[in-house]
């Protein structure tokens, strides 16, 4: 599952938005999309927190890795 809590507008802050959710069970890291920005899972469960603000689902993608690097898990938007 993959969840996005977005600030909207002028807000100040380098961190406007944040991917969070459980990883699939092979996944050790995720790569999210726009930025390129990645994180660790740690027991099943993930945060990423990214600077663009205003952030749609649309404009969401995202990659669960698994140690050795291969692609797990891939998508675009959000799930639950």
């Amino acid at each position: 599952m993959v969840y996005l809590s977005t600030l909207g507008g002028d807000t100040g802050a380098a961190t406007n938005s944040f991917v969070f959710g459980n990883a699939p069970p092979d996944a050790t890291s995720v790569v999210i999309q726009p930025g390129r920005e990645t994180g660790k899972v740690e027991g099943g469960l993930f945060l990423v927190g990214l600077a663009q603000k205003d952030l749609l689902p649309t404009n969401l993608a995202w990659q669960f890795l698994s140690s050795a690097g291969t692609v797990v898990q891939a998508g675009t938007g959000i799930s639950g």
